[in-house]
């Protein structure tokens, strides 16, 4: 059994600890601290008898604590016995880590910058809405969701969870305490020390985690990720999660001021991954503008206004236009018979005016593909 199949929830630990409370509750007892081997608790993580006698009655399920029963110290001692774990391991801080936990995670401007002890993500379906609550109480939200949850410690550097005191030190549960140790030390070797060896065992043990850097927080820095993340996504899916609609909305997301984002990595791999005998990401997008230009899904009408949805259908012809010119030949059957500005223009004649009255976005190509588009295709081609 695969005891971290859901890696970043809380984990459940499994009915061996039942067995080890009394014997762990005895030892608790008998020393007047526990702290994790070769480090003398100069990270703040000495483990008090009161403390772990409250985790071992709490269990690790988070459903069953209540939103008062883990509190700040609890934290704060498992963070710091992750730093511990970490520098046992070959990881290497940095000067430059709260930059680059905002890089990843698509942070501004945010009150954690203050925090000495860490920022509270919590994600889930609702993309744009989850990335931007900021709670007064982080740790009050992570037990309310019961979701997929991370902790950014900028005191600590590194990204971890809200692991017990038993699920992280010596006492038992050997396999769990060991999957849970090699996760947080990939976890932060990757984003932190460029280890990209460890993305295979992260896609394996930490892949609710990998699925959010890309889906929810944007990250687009590997192509690696990208392509495991991205490939589930399909022109002809009928299912929102893995649909033209559900790509669009990660790569053209709104900040947390409702303002229009463009994640260009991404764009920039769809085209590196296109081919004439693989347009299954590109035929999502075109999919995706098509049904902004369309206008009749009302959840994407409230999401965009139309000055912004003719910008992203900009982007989006911007690098669907060039393979429709490249590959329509050659694979005629699967391609619209119109490239999609032309079908822009056709539904929305007030579109052309505005993109040029915009510079076109910045985007180079957009005038030449303009032209292409007025030029080879009339009124008489339909977009299907």
């Amino acid at each position: 059994m695969n005891l971290y199949k859901s890696t970043t929830y809380c984990l459940t630990v499994s009915i061996g600890l039942i067995l080890i409370m009394d014997a762990a509750t005895v030892c608790a007892q008998a020393r007047p601290s526990t702290v994790i081997k070769n480090d003398p608790g100069k990270n703040g993580n000495t483990v008090t008898p009161q403390l772990l006698q409250r985790q071992i009655a709490l269990g690790t399920d988070p459903s069953r604590w209540g939103f008062n029963a883990a509190n700040k110290e609890d934290l704060e001692v498992s963070l710091a016995l992750q730093d511990s774990i970490l520098l046992k391991n070959g990881y290497q801080k940095s000067k430059d880590f709260l930059q680059k936990a905002q890089a990843i995670f698509n942070l501004k401007n945010s009150r954690w910058q203050t925090d000495p002890v860490q920022l509270e993500i919590g994600f889930d379906e609702n993309i744009n809405a989850t990335r931007c609550y900021e709670p007064s109480d982080g740790l009050r939200l992570v037990l309310k969701q019961q979701r997929s949850h991370v902790f950014v410690s900028v005191k600590h550097q590194l990204v971890g969870n809200l692991f017990l005191v038993p699920q992280l030190i010596d006492k038992d549960l050997d396999q769990q305490r060991n999957t849970i140790q090699q996760t947080i030390i990939a976890r932060n070797r990757y984003l932190f020390n460029n280890d990209k060896s460890q993305l295979h065992y992260l896609w394996q043990n930490d892949n609710i985690f990998m699925n959010a850097l890309v889906e929810i927080f944007g990250y687009g820095k590997d192509e690696n990720l990208l392509k495991g993340v991205l490939q589930k996504y399909n022109a002809e899916s009928t299912d929102f999660e893995t649909g033209p609609d559900k790509l669009g909305r990660i790569i053209f997301p709104k900040d947390c001021n409702k303002k229009l984002e463009v994640k260009k990595d991404m764009l920039a791999y769809i085209v590196k991954s296109t081919s004439k005998s693989d347009v299954r990401l590109m035929f999502s997008l075109g999919v995706f503008a098509s049904n902004l230009i369309r206008a009749e899904d009302e959840s994407l009408n409230r999401l965009y206004s139309k000055a912004e949805w003719r910008e992203v259908v900009a982007y989006i012809a911007a690098i669907y236009d060039p393979a429709f010119k490249a590959y329509r030949e050659t694979n005629n059957a699967n391609w619209p018979k119109v490239p999609l500005l032309a079908f822009l223009f056709r539904r929305d004649p007030g579109a052309e005016q505005a993109i040029k009255q915009q510079k076109y976005y910045g985007l180079s190509q957009l005038a030449e593909l303009i032209a292409f588009s007025k030029e080879n295709f009339s009124d008489d081609f339909l977009f299907h």
